[in-house]
């Protein structure tokens, strides 16, 4: 029951973008856990701490709450958590170590994992963690294959939150390609599908690549808006993206004072 709670409410909270909230009740989920000996529990908590570090770019945080269910999910027969702990050190091998070929290792063989148990969401989400690498080391051909699939079956399955994330990753990707117009097409698909589910976190990371599309058009009128609402949110989740985001605030701000001042 402790579980099925705090699971219910950290689900909430993750969508409304109260990151402190679901660190805090995860957090008393896990002491409450560890003080009854409930293992699954206690590692399903921890679990959930994690990611809000590690989406926060608090690695060494994220390594400790890492290290507190990977112990107990690395001896389980359950072969959806071994897949698990294996991405887990996949994710933090690409963002800690920029160890783009021991992550996408370890991924190949998750993906594998996934295949022989027949998940296609875990397919998809490990698809668009290859993506993710390749993007990150600018090869662009094989991201663009992995996103396009991982879409392609969240589309299948019907999961919004999914295909919001990885239509806002192919904006990602067309944006690295300064191909405008697809990158705009994406991020307005994964605003749409974010914006009705309302995942805050999705609808800020949408709405930031549709500002760097606009400012790359020279519209920082256009663009400045989606970046301040973006902030806003990134201020409030303390995202790991937040220095990115108020760099993007300032130069915007910057043309937009430069064109007031041009004579008409």
């Amino acid at each position: 029951m402790l579980n099925v709670l705090a699971d219910a409410a950290s689900q909430f909270l993750s969508y409304r973008g109260r990151w402190d909230e679901q660190v805090w009740i995860s957090s008393w989920g896990y002491e409450a856990a560890q003080a009854l000996h409930d293992l699954p529990n206690v590692a399903s908590r921890a679990y959930a701490v994690f990611w809000i570090h590690y989406r926060r770019d608090r690695t060494n945080d994220a390594i400790l709450w890492r290290d507190r269910f990977t112990e107990i999910w690395a001896g389980s027969d359950d072969k959806y958590k071994q897949a698990n702990v294996k991405r887990m050190h996949a994710l933090l091998a690409k963002k800690d170590r920029q160890n783009y070929k021991e992550a996408e290792l370890y991924l190949q063989e998750i993906l594998a994992t996934y295949r022989d148990l027949g998940s296609d969401s875990g397919v998809a989400m490990v698809l668009n963690d290859l993506g993710n690498s390749c993007l990150s080391r600018s090869d662009y051909v094989a991201a663009e294959k992995y996103y396009l699939d991982a879409l392609e079956l969240e589309q299948k399955i019907g999961d919004k939150q999914s295909q919001a994330l990885y239509s806002s990753n192919l904006g990602s990707l067309f944006l690295c390609r300064k191909q405008w117009v697809e990158a705009r097409q994406y991020f307005e698909q994964g605003l749409t599908l974010a914006r009705e589910i309302e995942h805050i976190e999705v609808i800020a990371s949408a709405q930031y690549g549709l500002a760097r599309v606009w400012e790359e058009e020279g519209r920082p009128d256009l663009a400045l808006p989606l970046a301040q609402e973006t902030l806003a949110i990134y201020e409030r989740l303390q995202h790991g993206n937040l220095t990115k985001t108020r760099e993007l605030v300032q130069r915007l701000t910057t043309a937009v004072q430069k064109s007031a001042d041009k004579p008409q």
